[in-house]
């Protein structure tokens, strides 16, 4: 099994559809050539039946009427009124001594002319109940039995209510015959008076055995068929050449009433009867089975030819939904490898609505989003390349500086200029924590040291003519946000909002917590901005030389690109003003998670 599915798995789609589909067929076609081949063997053994059936009717009706000649003789005597006033006489003896009496019957000698004409009509016997010596009369030289009341035919005779009693004498058989060239089908009848029960005579008419057996073998249409004529007794009237003798008696064991409706099963065979009028004969037809199913051979090659042709037929058929379904994935597999080649300008045409479609779609969308993010951090990777070289560029020796800056401190407290040594250390520390290189992220007790010390040195350069509050909560001072955030928004408030206007300034800076989010405002009571002004702060286009918020500008431009690419969407930056009134800042920004605080400029 496991090879199997092995060998299966090796395979093409293309095969796997195509074996897949037939696994599917071949069991459909299995039980469609199944039901094909009952459904026409039923209609044609239906049809064989009743081919069968009609011509065992036609056979019996055939056999009534030969029989019916000599029951049409016994009849005709019964109702002689000649015969009927010789039965009633009482001169018996007389009558008896003149033996030519019996051809002053008219009926008779009727008899004897139709027996002549009819050909089948061999013997006619008459054996009166009131003593007359019989009437016999026989075309082939057969005698009668003298004593044929003593035979069992004479009492089935007398006890059969149909009034005719049908029996095949042998050839050597001394019941009714004492000497008999050929055997003989005999029709006998014992005739009653008027009243039923006074016995008038015994009447035999008897046929020649071979023209009912030339007629049943007449009928033989199967090699190895049986055809035979049986009376309720089980006694063989006639039988078809080639029966085995011992057949009827067994089929008569076996099936003890007469089928009509169909044939029945009788070991390798099927058994076919009808009875023959109403004679109390009945015959059989005995056909082998293979016979009978010979013919659904053919019915066999047809219904399997007929699978084979749908089969065959639905190859093109499974070849070109194969087809349909490869297409589109070759076409996928190919702009695939294109892909990974370094070829983003691959697109497929979406031909359907379907999974295959979809899945075309899916490619495309994401071909393109893909060829969006690399172009994304190609030009982030550009600007940090270029962020490195103005960097490089700018830079100065910060031990240099900070040396000398210490220089200028020591000095100032030596020679007790107290104030002087406040700004200097002011200025140290800013430029400490700016020009501390190397990392992103700072800790929000940096940022508000930074603050603290550019305000300061603010302060200094207007002559305290603003006031200023920090409000932060403790429990942000070991949280992260990006290095100067805060600081170009300050900046911006001071030289904008202040440098033009000589009345009183307030600057507030304010930290709060807020789930796992840190809001940061900067609220100043400045000249304010009009909504072109804000607008402005994000733009692209130069300010006029000697703007007031030249520097600012920038600074704030590149701290929302640096929030965009960290945090994406998930930050929020917001700056209200109105002329006259001043500026609010609110910035919005997720708190790192504790592990990731690994990238932050110390003090």
């Amino acid at each position: 099994m496991d090879g199997l599915k092995k060998w299966f798995a090796g395979l093409g789609i293309r095969r796997k559809i195509v074996i897949a589909l037939y696994a599917v067929l071949i069991p459909v076609q299995l039980i469609l050539f199944v039901f094909i081949y009952n459904y026409n063997y039923s209609r044609e053994i239906n049809e064989k039946n009743r081919e069968i059936d009609q011509m065992l009717a036609t056979a019996s009706a055939g056999i009534d009427e030969k029989l019916n000649s000599a029951k049409q003789i016994i009849t005709y005597v019964m109702l002689d009124s000649d015969m009927e006033r010789l039965l009633h006489r009482k001169d018996v003896e007389e009558l008896n001594a003149n033996t030519r009496f019996w051809y002053d019957i008219s009926s008779l000698n009727f008899v004897r002319t139709m027996s002549f004409t009819d050909g089948y009509i061999k013997t006619i016997g008459i054996y009166p109940e009131n003593g007359l010596i019989p009437f016999v009369y026989s075309s082939d030289h057969t005698s009668c039995s003298e004593d044929v009341r003593q035979s069992t035919l004479y009492e089935k005779s007398c006890a059969n209510t149909r009034g005719f009693e049908i029996a095949r004498m042998s050839r050597g058989s001394s019941e009714i015959y004492s000497y008999s060239a050929d055997d003989k089908i005999v029709v006998c009848r014992e005739v009653y008076g008027l009243n039923g029960k006074d016995r008038r005579f015994f009447a035999v008419a008897g046929m020649s055995a071979s023209g009912l057996d030339d007629y049943i073998n007449s009928l033989y249409s199967y090699e190895n068929e049986c055809i035979f004529v049986q009376d309720e007794s089980g006694r063989i009237i006639s039988m078809s050449e080639g029966c085995d003798p011992n057949l009827p008696e067994e089929i008569s064991r076996k099936i003890e009433t007469v089928n009509t409706s169909g044939p029945v099963e009788w070991r390798d065979s099927f058994v076919y009867s009808h009875p023959v009028g109403n004679t109390g004969l009945s015959l059989y037809r005995v056909i082998p089975r293979t016979e009978i199913r010979s013919f659904t051979q053919s019915i066999f090659v047809a219904s399997l030819l007929w699978s084979l042709s749908v089969a065959l037929a639905a190859l093109p058929l499974l070849f070109l939904v194969s087809k349909m379904i490869i297409n589109p994935l070759e076409e996928l597999r190919e702009a695939m490898v294109n892909f990974r080649g370094g070829d983003f300008t691959q697109h497929l045409d979406v031909r359907t609505n379907d999974q295959m479609g979809e899945t075309q779609q899916g490619f495309n969308e994401m071909v393109s989003d893909m060829k969006d993010l690399i172009d994304k951090n190609y030009v982030i990777t550009l600007r940090e390349k270029e962020s490195e070289l103005n960097a490089l560029q700018a830079q100065i020796n910060p031990h240099f500086l900070y040396n000398t800056l210490d220089a200028l401190y020591w000095k100032c407290v030596e020679t007790d200029n107290e104030e002087i040594a406040e700004d200097v250390l002011a200025l140290s520390d800013l430029f400490r924590l700016v020009l501390n290189t190397g990392k992103d992220m700072t800790f929000v007790s940096d940022e508000i040291r930074l603050l603290n010390s550019y305000l300061h040195m603010q302060q200094l350069r207007f002559a305290n003519r603003f006031v200023y509050h920090i409000d932060v909560e403790d429990c942000l001072m070991d949280e992260t946000l990006p290095k100067l955030l805060l600081q170009p928004f300050v900046e911006n408030s001071v030289v904008h909002g202040f440098e033009k206007d000589t009345g009183d300034f307030t600057l507030d800076v304010i930290g709060r917590k807020e789930g796992d989010r840190m809001i940061l405002q900067i609220i100043d009571t400045g000249v304010g901005m009009d909504e072109k002004q804000v607008a402005d702060l994000f733009g692209t286009d130069k300010p006029a030389k000697g703007g007031g918020h030249r520097v600012s500008k920038y600074a704030i431009r590149n701290v929302k690109e640096r929030l965009d690419l960290l945090y994406g969407d998930n930050y929020s930056l917001d700056i209200s003003s109105r002329p006259g009134e001043g500026t609010a800042v609110r910035i919005e920004i997720p708190l790192v998670p504790k592990g990731g605080r690994n990238e932050t400029s110390g003090s």
